[in-house]
């Protein structure tokens, strides 16, 4: 499979509502229409989309928490079913130009194009 197909398979498969940075919290918000239970289905194309390499998966009774690797730098993929939250994280300040980076990524998977900055 060539990369193009491969970036159209990921806009077929991942459909955000609206995604946007935060740059105090060192986050990205994304509003989606995930199933706790199928997190998998949402995830792994949505990490595929931004070119990162999942490198952990961890989850518990309420919660889904993936560690990617995006070029070096280290981001959380988080789900919370009871919040209906997803949003990426960094622990480094320093990677807060990766998350806007990202959200250049994330633009085109934004269903309705409302994506904010």
């Amino acid at each position: 499979m060539n990369s193009g197909s491969l970036e159209q398979n990921n806009l077929n498969t991942v459909s955000i509502k609206e995604a946007k940075l935060d740059s105090d919290a060192m986050s990205i918000l994304i509003t989606a229409d995930i199933d706790f239970e199928q997190f998998e289905a949402f995830a792994t194309p949505f990490a595929a989309a931004l070119d990162c390499e999942v490198r952990e998966r961890q989850w518990g009774a309420d919660r889904h928490q993936w560690l990617l690797n995006f070029e070096g730098s280290q981001l959380w993929l988080n789900y919370e079913f009871y919040g209906d939250i997803c949003w990426v994280a960094t622990e480094t300040q320093a990677d807060v130009e990766v998350l806007s980076y990202l959200m250049t990524l994330i633009r085109p998977l934004v269903a309705d194009k409302g994506t904010h900055e």
